[in-house]
């Protein structure tokens, strides 16, 4: 029911709860150790504060089923799923990210993941539902990613990536 940091490697976290919590004052749940896998089992996290939902610098980090919508304002700083260029041969698998302050629903520098069946609908001018940067060997399947600003799916400085069957 709170925001915390999820720490013991090889562990599956499964929330029971929504998480509502407009008093944070960092990302809500924090990947900080390496093969996690975090179900939110369709419950949800939101805040009006400008922070991640879920954030990882973990490799083989799995983030699942959860409901995110973070932020006001259209501030850089909130966005849905956050993993770092450290969380490589991760899982991002059913989440649903909506908001109209999150400037990113989907933010990675990590290669090797799968990203696959999450519904993205941010709304903020200049935002983009998912953000690939330096992010190489992904594999995007069945995502369905939109942006008020037209930006679904934005590849920067990356290579190798896989994308089927996505909508935008």
């Amino acid at each position: 029911s709170l925001c915390r940091s999820l720490g013991t490697a090889n562990t599956t976290y499964n929330l029971s709860m929504n998480i509502n919590d407009n008093t944070i004052t960092n990302d809500c749940m924090i990947v900080s150790a390496q093969n996690i896998t975090f179900n939110c089992n369709g419950y949800s996290i939101s805040s009006t504060q400008n922070y991640t939902g879920v954030y990882s610098n973990q490799r083989n980090t799995t983030v699942k089923n959860c409901n995110i919508s973070m932020g006001t304002g259209n501030n850089t700083n909130s966005m849905g799923i956050e993993m770092t260029d450290a969380a490589d041969y991760s899982t991002i698998l059913n989440n649903t990210i909506v908001g109209s302050g999150m400037y990113y629903g989907l933010w990675t520098g990590a290669e090797y993941q799968n990203i696959s069946n999450n519904n993205v609908n941010v709304t903020c001018l200049a935002c983009s539902g998912f953000y690939l940067t330096n992010s190489n060997n992904n594999t995007l399947t069945s995502n369905t990613v939109t942006s008020i600003s037209n930006i679904g799916i934005y590849i920067l400085s990356s290579n190798n990536n896989t994308l089927t069957g996505n909508k935008g």
